[in-house]
């Protein structure tokens, strides 16, 4: 499983989950978000997480308070997600093709 975190110029953060491992809100925290932040911030030195919106699903991860209180201390908006809704998937729209242009040869 890959955890990926983009901007509308490309990937911030992408972590790779190893196999059989599950995530739980620490995991979260620590290998995921703490990263993408600090990440944002090297690449945004004057604004830092400033205007960064958030949108993940209901995961119990991504919803636990924990990891809503880092979201919310780190400066980011978290957007909205509804329970359950497969025609609003974002990676549809961006990520995946944004990918799908990149695969092949690599002298293309």
């Amino acid at each position: 499983m890959f955890v990926v975190f983009f901007r509308t110029t490309g990937p911030v953060l992408v972590h790779c989950l190893e196999k059989g491992k599950t995530i739980d809100h620490r995991y979260y925290i620590d290998k995921c978000l703490s990263p993408m932040v600090a990440r944002l911030k090297e690449q945004r030195p004057k604004s830092g997480t400033r205007g960064i919106k958030l949108l993940h699903d209901n995961a119990r991860p991504h919803v636990a308070l924990a990891t809503r209180e880092f979201i919310r201390s780190s400066g980011i908006e978290l957007l909205g997600h509804p329970a359950y809704s497969p025609d609003l998937a974002p990676c549809d729209y961006y990520l995946f093709d944004f990918i799908k242009q990149r695969l092949g040869d690599e002298d293309n």
